[in-house]
């Protein structure tokens, strides 16, 4: 194993979060994967290959993606100079040396309004094949849980329970490897009850298509929201503002320490 990626897996496996761990490993898993196509060298990468990469990136994912990505880039390299690793002399993915989306622009979420919602799930409520149904639950449940999109895909199929009240209780992972438990109103546990019809036998409740066994990448989600927001005639609307548009209606009828504890917040002013 080259040197740098030693130092970058090992600044990976530092991280507290489970999903932070594997971010960083699926941006390092990115960059390795672009030198070798282009035979450049990741322990000694000139400016041309760090450009090539960031501009293959802004043709294949949204600004704040990128930013991301050589963000989680930079730190790697950043830690690897620190360690006096011999080969490394520079960090090509400092935002210094390489320009990035700017974050003024899309670091704030916007909140996906009611009418929204309602027109993405109207339109996917209607498609009755396994896809759709698929597609529904995941979407009533990002809208109806304020849930992140990691804990929608990693939810376990044990972690559904059936309430009295007709609801369902969701027992889901955090995005720092903890458990929470999420009511889910009769309207949306519907939209799941109907898909646990048809739905794979697996472990998870959205297994990836390709391996029951494995949960569905969060880029499936983004892909969900992504196709039905097009088809309800309604752009720009990512994962995120289904949680922001959760957490607003809730700030109207709970006290605030109620509502960071649901969303599973540290800090209040989050």
């Amino acid at each position: 194993m080259i040197p740098f990626e030693q130092v970058a897996r090992d600044h990976a496996a530092s991280r507290g979060s489970s999903a932070t761990r594997e971010a960083y490993l699926r941006d390092l898993g990115k960059w390795l994967d672009h030198c070798a196509a282009t035979s450049a060298d990741p322990s000694r990468p000139k400016l041309a290959d760090a450009v090539a990469f960031r501009d293959a990136l802004r043709a294949a994912s949204a600004p704040l993606t990128v930013r991301r990505v050589l963000s989680s880039l930079s730190a790697a390299y950043g830690r690897a100079l620190a360690q006096e690793v011999p080969v490394v002399s520079w960090n090509p993915f400092h935002p210094r040396v390489l320009a990035r989306p700017p974050e003024n622009l899309y670091a704030k979420t916007e909140v996906g309004t009611e009418a929204v919602a309602l027109r993405i799930l109207q339109a996917v409520d209607a498609d009755d094949s396994a896809l759709g149904r698929r597609d529904a639950a995941v979407l009533h449940l990002l809208r109806g849980t304020g849930l992140r999109r990691m804990s929608v895909a990693r939810l376990p199929r044990e972690g559904v329970v059936e309430a009295p009240s007709g609801g369902m209780v969701l027992r889901s992972v955090t995005k720092g490897g903890g458990e929470t438990r999420k009511p889910l109103d009769r309207k949306d546990a519907r939209a799941l009850r109907r898909y646990l019809q048809v739905a794979p036998e697996s472990a998870w409740v959205f297994p990836s298509r390709r391996n029951i066994q494995q949960p569905i990448d969060e880029t499936t989600i983004n892909r969900i929201v992504r196709v039905w927001a097009r088809l309800a005639d309604c752009p720009h609307v990512h994962p995120h503002q289904f949680r922001a548009a959760f957490a607003t209606d809730a700030l109207d009828v709970l006290p605030l320490n109620e509502v960071q504890v649901f969303l599973d917040h540290k800090d209040p002013r989050t």
